[in-house]
């Protein structure tokens, strides 16, 4: 026994040997798709069996086509239901309707700040709270000299026939002319403005998209409706703008096709509708407002001819980032272009079929919490449990890595895991938040990032081995 290799010097003389590891990673990727025989070696009434099963398999599929059939009615229906719901949104975000006092929410506007900012403002209230008892306790004094002994105030002189009003009504006074003068105000704004610019904004993948030219174009967006195709074949989307210098236009729709139906009839595996095409409106820009293009100038020399030599400017149109690029989805023949053309356009395609689904099943169900970040909240909550559980999948695979490299798994590693889980993990955990807040929290995460940094205490078991890629 003693004779026999030990596993990590083996490893070693592997891994220093780029030959040898060339090799073996070839053999290994020619047992891609292989079978290992096992199938093939079964006796002939198992295989019957087997057939049997996949059979069954078939008409499963047939049950499951139905299931996916009948939820997309069901999705048909309770759009319905769901429309006057974003119809009276419509109208009181336009200003057609001012909604009464019973179709208030009794919920604050403001959501509550996070606990532990709660903690800092209650010590800094403390810290106030003396200062404010010390000062009444001033005042106190103050107020009882200029009271008489049987409880009756005492009276100042008065110079002539002057009198002078009391501070508290002063103080009064100005605040209900205030508050006047702000109601007066607020009579003049018609709905709630750029109500679906700052919704759309606050998603992150989406704000990429809006550029700075866009928002003034995007502030006219009145409402977003969509509706499914028939038989579940795909969605539509409809952007409705007000009268705007930019385009003509009073509808931009965008249109997904999909085909419901399995890639192959042979296919015993359903993996969803699959994508068609997307189709968008023709925007109608006017003169020199198209924001999708910029205009630049070139200069051209003639090299031949009686004007040869002459330089004239000419003005290009060059295409430039937008949000309204997104109603012009590439359109691509297999047939006719290069491999490279279709496998660019697929992932532009499959970015764009994404925003699609977050526009009809995020922003537009969820417009009013999109509007104020709290939207946020919840998509920060769902992002950190699959960091987490990301994490926790990552962390098994390096484990079991250098069990397979070195021979021993460790303590040590468990308490590297464990003190990269009460940093990096909190911290993640605490980045999605509401906007008026993240700044504040990104400040708090960079701070224990450099407080990690300079932690000497803290030290890896060993050097971690090369990341493993398998094509």
């Amino acid at each position: 026994m003693s004779d026999a290799p030990d596993l990590s010097s083996v490893t070693s003389q592997i891994l220093s040997n780029p030959e040898l590891l060339a090799a073996l990673t070839g053999q290994l990727n020619d047992l891609v798709g292989t079978t290992s025989g096992l199938i093939e070696s079964l006796p002939e009434p198992v295989k019957r069996r087997l057939l049997a099963l996949k059979k069954l398999q078939r008409e499963h599929l047939k049950v499951e086509l139905e299931y996916h059939a009948a939820i997309a009615r069901v999705d048909e229906e309770f759009a319905q239901r769901f429309k006057p719901l974003y119809d009276k949104r419509t109208q009181i975000v336009s200003g057609e309707y001012e909604p009464k006092d019973d179709e208030l929410d009794h919920a604050p506007l403001v959501p509550r700040a996070e606990d532990d900012e709660d903690d800092e403002d209650e010590d800094d209230d403390e810290g106030e709270g003396e200062e404010e008892e010390e000062g009444a306790k001033e005042g106190g004094d103050t107020a009882s000299d200029a009271a008489t002994t049987d409880g009756t105030e005492k009276k100042k002189p008065k110079e002539g026939d002057d009198t002078k009003p009391e501070a508290g009504a002063d103080t009064e006074a100005e605040a209900k002319e205030g508050d006047e003068d702000e109601e007066s105000a607020g009579e003049d704004i018609k709905g709630v403005p750029d109500f679906w610019l700052t919704a759309l904004s606050n998603h992150e993948l989406i704000s990429e998209l809006i550029q700075q030219d866009d928002q003034e174009v995007l502030a006219h967006l009145r409402d977003i409706r969509y509706k499914y195709l028939p038989d579940n074949t795909g969605f539509e989307l409809t952007f409705v703008f007000g009268e705007n210098p930019f385009f003509t236009n009073t509808e931009l729709t965008k249109t997904y096709h999909l085909d419901p139906k399995p890639e192959s009839e042979d296919d015993l595996v359903y993996q969803g509708p699959i994508f068609q095409k997307a189709v968008g409106t023709q925007i109608k820009w006017k003169e020199d407002k198209d924001v999708t293009v910029k205009v630049v100038k070139q200069k051209q020399r003639k090299s031949r001819g009686r004007n040869a030599g002459q330089v004239r400017t000419v003005m290009k149109k060059l295409p430039r980032p937008s949000f309204f690029n997104f109603f012009s989805p590439p359109q691509v023949d297999p047939n006719e272009e290069t491999p490279e053309v279709i496998q660019a356009a697929t992932q532009v395609l499959n970015q764009d079929y994404e925003i699609g689904e977050i526009i009809r099943d995020s922003i537009i169900p969820q417009a009013v919490l999109w509007f104020t970040g709290e939207a946020m909240d919840y998509e920060g909550m769902d992002s950190d449990m699959e960091e987490e559980e990301e994490e926790e999948e990552e962390d098994g695979g390096d484990e079991d890595l250098d069990m397979l490299l070195h021979g021993q798994g460790g303590d040590d590693d468990d308490d590297q895991e464990e003190a990269m889980g009460s940093g990096g993990r909190g911290a993640a955990r605490r980045k999605q938040r509401h906007p008026k807040r993240r700044a504040a929290a990104e400040d708090e995460d960079e701070d224990e990032d450099e407080d990690e940094e300079e932690d000497a205490d803290w030290k890896p078991s060993g050097e971690k081995p090369p990341e493993c890629k398998q094509s």
